[in-house]
């Protein structure tokens, strides 16, 4: 997704059921040295 040439739709699956998804999200980031700060709420919910 990160090496991607254009923006796209991504399908991501796990089976950490426990976890919401900016969760998982900002962990992946963090692995690849990036650190996301979210913005908004719910379906609306950015990060950034």
């Amino acid at each position: 997704m990160l090496q991607a040439a254009e923006l796209d739709t991504f399908v991501m699956a796990t089976t950490r059921i426990t976890e919401a998804f900016r969760d998982i999200a900002s962990m992946l980031f963090k692995a690849v040295g990036i650190t996301i700060a979210w913005a908004g709420e719910t379906e609306v919910e950015l990060g950034i």
